[in-house]
C-alpha cells in the first residue's frame, strides 16, 4: 500500500483522509508530526530516522539523543512498547537535562498512543521529509552560488544606474547613492 504525500510549502499532508500532519522545520533541521488527538512530537532529522525504524520494526525499541552545551547536558530518550493485543504503539518520550551535580531533575515525559494503522501515514510523512531533506542539502551550494551571482549582477547593475543618473542629473555618483539608499529604506518621501 502506497501512501502519496502532498507538500504544502512547509506542511507534509498525506493525500488520503488522514489527522496526521507534519511541518518541516527550518533548514530541514527537524520534522513535527501533529497527530490526531493534538499532541506533537519533534525530532531532528536523525531522529526521525531512527523513529522510523522502530515503527517498522513493530516490537519494544528504543534510542536516545544527547547533546551537549557549556553548563549542562540535555537528553531525549524515545521508548517504544507494541500492543498489538490493543493494536497500537505507545510511544514514551523523556527529555531532561543532566547538570553536572548529583542532584537530577525529575524528566519530562510525554506518552503517545499511536493506532497500528496509522503507522504506514507516519513512515511516509518522515520519508518525504529524509527524501526532501537529501534533495534540498544535495542542492543548497549549487543555489547558494546563483543567488549569489545574482545579488553580484544586481549590484552591478544597481552601480551602473546610479552613474547615469550622476550624468543625466549633472551631480556626483555618491548623492544619487545617498538618494538610493533613503528609497530602498523606504525613509524618502516624495
Amino acid at each position: 500500500m502506497t501512501i502519496e504525500i502532498v507538500r504544502k510549502k512547509k506542511y507534509l499532508e498525506p493525500t488520503e483522509r488522514s489527522q496526521i500532519k507534519a511541518k518541516i522545520g527550518p533548514f530541514y533541521r527537524t520534522i513535527e508530526i501533529y497527530f490526531s488527538e493534538g499532541k506533537k512530537l519533534e525530532l531532528s532529522a536523525e531522529e526521525a530516522g531512527k523513529f522510523k525504524e522502530c515503527l517498522a520494526r513493530g516490537k519494544f525499541c528504543s534510542f536516545s539523543e544527547k547533546s551537549q552545551s557549556d553548563e549542562v547536558s540535555h537528553y531525549r530518550n524515545f521508548y517504544f512498547h507494541f500492543h498489538f493485543d490493543k493494536r497500537k504503539v505507545e510511544i514514551v518520550l523523556q527529555e531532561g537535562l543532566e547538570y553536572p551535580t548529583i542532584s537530577q531533575p525529575a524528566p519530562y515525559e510525554t506518552t503517545f498512543e499511536l493506532p497500528l494503522a496509522d503507522i504506514p501515514v507516519v513512515s511516509a510523512l518522515i520519508n518525504k521529509f529524509l527524501e526532501s531533506r537529501k534533495i534540498f542539502y544535495e542542492n543548497e551550494k549549487a543555489i547558494a552560488k546563483k543567488l549569489r551571482r545574482f545579488f553580484e549582477n544586481q549590484k552591478m547593475q544597481e552601480k551602473i544606474f546610479i552613474k547615469k543618473l550622476a550624468v543625466e542629473y549633472n551631480v556626483e555618483p555618491s548623492d544619487v547613492a545617498e538618494i538610493a539608499e533613503k528609497v530602498k529604506n523606504e525613509n524618502f518621501f516624495f
